[in-house]
């Protein structure tokens, strides 16, 4: 399994451990994560499943198109609903405050004080405490299992040598004599300036003119 396989499937194990009872609900989740990532959808009218394949399709883009490090993006995403489901437990306790503030301020009319005193019955009440709780316990044991220092180097390690074995592929069509104007340009450098796709048709004073303007 990459990475990406491995953030799907956490994501899909914390919801099935965390459904009955929801507090932090799962598509709301994924709509967070996907505008973190900068693609805005509908949810009203997509599935979870739809959302996941938005998700994997998004993260592999800005990963084999934008050239992010799979390691770094995927790391930051687990942080990232880490952090929001924190932010749940946080949340919970800062409107406490503000609505205990509220019902015992003279200028709240009676109608607002009978809706603070419900709302805050049901914040106060600690099954919703304790839910959120294990929601956040239940990923965090998730990540411990599947997010381990090995596990993240083995997927460095298999995406270098996928990353070598298609680079060998693309010089093994240069001309030799093409290869011996460029050998010695960072690949980084020559990345940047044309497609390696391209560079088995350059010509000998093309290939010339490229080393000049890079070295």
């Amino acid at each position: 399994m990459t990475v990406v396989d491995v953030l799907i499937s956490s994501l899909k194990n914390w919801d099935k451990l965390s459904a009955l009872n929801q507090i932090n609900d799962f598509k709301g989740m994924l709509d967070s994560i996907l505008l973190h990532l900068g693609i805005i959808v509908e949810i009203t009218n997509k599935s979870k499943e739809d959302l996941l394949v938005k998700l994997e399709e998004r993260v592999e883009y800005l990963i084999e198109e934008e050239g992010i490090d799979g390691d770094l993006l995927v790391m930051g995403l687990v942080n990232f609903i880490t952090e929001s489901l924190e932010a749940t437990l946080m949340k919970q306790g800062q409107t406490i405050v503000l609505d205990e503030q509220l019902l015992s301020s003279k200028q709240t009319n009676l109608d607002l004080k009978n809706r603070l005193s419900s709302s805050l019955k049901k914040l106060k009440k600690d099954s919703f405490y304790k839910r959120a709780t294990k929601e956040l316990d239940q990923w965090k044991a998730i990540v411990t299992t599947n997010f381990t220092k090995g596990k993240r180097a083995q997927w460095k390690k298999e995406s270098l040598q996928v990353a070598t074995e298609d680079l060998d592929k693309y010089f093994c069509q240069i001309p030799q004599n093409i290869l011996e104007i460029l050998f010695d340009i960072p690949i980084i450098k020559l990345i940047t300036k044309i497609d390696l796709s391209n560079i088995k048709d350059l010509s000998y004073s093309e290939a010339l003119k490229l080393r000049e303007e890079l070295l």
